[in-house]
């Protein structure tokens, strides 16, 4: 979806989210989780997931006026990431994390200072 060697988001609970300005459409595979594009340039702007642990969204990075607001905290699918490529990120997993991890990696993520 990003044409890129990196897929770079921040997951927010469903709840904490508001879209401020513009008209996403779905775009992609029309099923969970559901990608949201922009209309003219059908650039991926956030994916909306929901699990048994509650509903995300996944904004894309690039979509904050701030890009720096937080350093990565998570990768994911690293085992098709380029040789050359280290994010740094505390958190790597070759595909995703398993789901018994969710619960530590959010209550990590949330203990860190902003």
């Amino acid at each position: 979806m990003t044409a890129s060697a990196f897929s770079l988001s921040e997951m927010y609970a469903g709840a904490n989210f508001e879209l401020l300005s513009g008209n996403p459409v779905q775009g992609g595979m029309k099923a969970s989780p559901v990608h949201y594009v922009c209309p003219e340039c059908s650039s991926w702007v956030y994916t909306k997931v929901s699990s048994t642990i509650g509903d995300f969204i996944n904004v894309r990075a690039t979509m904050f006026d701030d890009v720096d607001q937080s350093p990565p905290f998570l990768e994911t699918c690293t085992a098709e990431k380029l040789e050359w490529v280290e994010i740094g990120a505390p958190h790597r997993y070759e595909k995703f994390p398993p789901h018994e991890k969710f619960g530590g990696l959010i209550q990590e993520f949330m203990a860190r200072p902003t």
